[in-house]
């Protein structure tokens, strides 16, 4: 497949997304859904209930014990780069090292609103 039937397939994609003719009985679809698609909403949930959890953690952390600071700025860029750099295909490691980047930076937004505006959580 060269690069303009690429296109030509993408274009149509994009057309027929947006081309929709989509009644009240479409929208309020009741079907139950498949097994696997269910689990896999489940660990996107859990995952972001996980991260949220993570980052408070972090902040109350950092508001309790001023544990923040520079370190957890440079932790949390380095988080987000080997988070980058993780192939796709290692799931478990990319939710552990996304769980670590929600911490770092839970823990360092109480120094970057002191840095930026002058203002103490306490």
């Amino acid at each position: 497949m060269n690069f303009s039937e690429m296109k030509d397939q993408v274009i149509n994609g994009v057309k027929w997304y947006f081309n929709r003719n989509w009644n009240r009985d479409d929208v309020m679809n009741m079907d139950e859904i498949s097994d696997e698609v269910h689990s896999t909403l489940k660990m996107v949930y859990l995952s972001l209930f996980c991260a949220m959890l993570s980052i408070t953690c972090g902040s109350t952390l950092q508001w309790i014990s001023i544990a923040g600071g520079k370190y957890a700025v440079l932790s949390y860029v380095a988080d987000l780069i080997l988070l980058c750099l993780t192939p796709p295909e290692r799931v478990n490691t990319r939710i552990i090292i996304s769980m670590l980047t929600a911490y770092s930076f839970g823990s360092s937004v109480g120094f970057i609103f002191n840095y930026l505006f002058k203002v103490e959580q306490r």
